[in-house]
């Protein structure tokens, strides 16, 4: 437990455009893990005159998805910015209330951030906690930095490859320093794969059939984002080549099946690795963006030239996205290509990928100094929410993990 108070526990919150995840910080274990992972999704009755479980007006994560093809459903949260904060607010009331069984009142809050954020968005949401939902004490971290203080990761000079589902994040770490003005963000992430998923997916034949088979069962359920994404969990995967692998298809072709929510099925052959090639090209989609392997070289590249080579050897990726069968193969094949002859390239994929941002958000308010830095009720009431930036860092100071360990 974490002591800003002896009475009050730290709740560790990862809010996400694609899942929340929630817990207890806890000292007590060396492998924590959030106690609830909530689909960071709200819905609406598509019709509110006829009524739907309970007659509520909103339905959040798990249940909404289970009875989407009665609501409207959206994310509160796109390209980092929260455009819907009563959404927002029933999310997190969820995972507090509903998933943690908690009092929010009775705890002190460690929450997740971009790093490029509004600072509007990040005032209004520590405005939230305290006015809201009348937390002790408050904390901002930087997602890019959280993973150094997980058990598995933990180390001081990092390249951090967030592959997120709508955003991507590339922060280079050098001995405990974030590299502030060397970071770099692109849209080019999970949902573009999705997106480019269910442009294939609504074409008319399959390649490898001879009865062309039509996919009027797609007609309908292809405009839900949720399905897609589905689909993509369980078939997708990067080609180390794209074009070679179009070729091999051509003389033996692999078919995925994927059974839909009423038992249809449909198949699936270059779909499977021509989607996540827009993490590559994004200019198949249409974007003017550079790939994925290019923008982690283009960052290394604009780094102090004293750290490239230490960048190169601890390259970690995070993220839902980061979990694709082949890509860690393919990001390494790439930047073989690119960097230096002599540079020795060390990738790895953390095992809790997708939960790794939480996890060292847990071990960082598992820490002694923990406490000591939380932005309390009392400072909040007097300095105001704008206190967060110089707080945590965020006017343009160094911004270390040495801070906070």
């Amino acid at each position: 437990m974490s002591s800003f108070s002896e009475d009050y526990q730290t709740i560790v919150l990862d809010v996400g455009a694609c899942s929340t995840k929630v817990g207890y910080s806890d000292i007590d274990t060396d492998d924590p893990e959030p106690q609830a992972v909530v689909p960071t999704l709200v819905g609406v009755p598509i019709n509110p005159d006829i009524p739907v479980m309970g007659c509520k007006s909103y339905f959040v994560g798990d249940e909404a998805r289970k009875i989407r093809g009665s609501l409207k459903l959206t994310r509160p949260i796109r390209n980092g910015i929260i455009h819907d904060w009563d959404a927002f607010e029933e999310i997190l009331q969820c995972a507090f209330m509903n998933e943690l069984r908690a009092n929010p009142a009775e705890s002190s809050i460690l929450m997740a951030d971009k790093m490029f954020s509004p600072r509007k968005q990040r005032e209004r949401i520590c405005e939230m906690m305290f006015e809201q939902f009348d937390v002790q004490g408050y904390f901002v971290a930087l997602q890019s930095l959280l993973p150094m203080f997980d058990n598995e990761v933990n180390r001081e000079t990092a390249l951090i490859v967030d592959i997120g589902h709508d955003i991507t994040e590339i922060t280079p770490v050098h001995e405990g320093f974030v590299l502030v003005h060397q970071a770099r963000r692109t849209g080019i992430s999970g949902r573009s794969v999705d997106e480019k998923l269910a442009q294939l997916l609504t074409e008319t034949t399959i390649s490898s059939r001879g009865d062309n088979l039509h996919r009027r069962l797609l007609s309908d359920t292809l405009n839900d984002l949720e399905l897609v994404r589905e689909v993509k969990e369980g078939c997708c995967h990067v080609a180390l080549d794209c074009q070679e692998k179009r070729l091999e298809y051509e003389v033996d072709t692999v078919v995925e099946t994927f059974q839909l929510p009423d038992g249809s099925e449909i198949l699936l052959d270059e779909e499977c690795f021509r989607a996540p090639e827009v993490l590559f090209d994004p200019s198949i989609i249409g974007s003017t963006a550079v790939g994925l392997s290019q923008l982690i070289y283009d960052t290394i590249m604009s780094c102090p030239i004293e750290t490239r080579r230490s960048l190169y050897q601890n390259i970690v990726l995070v993220g839902g996205t980061s979990t694709m069968n082949g890509l860690p193969e393919r990001i390494e094949q790439d930047l073989s290509a690119l960097a230096p002859e002599s540079i020795h390239i060390d990738l790895g994929i953390a095992d809790n990928a997708d939960t790794v941002t939480w996890t060292g958000g847990s071990c960082l308010a598992s820490s002694v100094q923990f406490g000591s830095s939380l932005l309390s009720r009392d400072h909040y009431d007097e300095y105001g929410s704008g206190i967060i930036h110089s707080k945590f860092y965020f006017d343009d100071k160094p911004y270390s993990k040495s801070l906070f360990s």
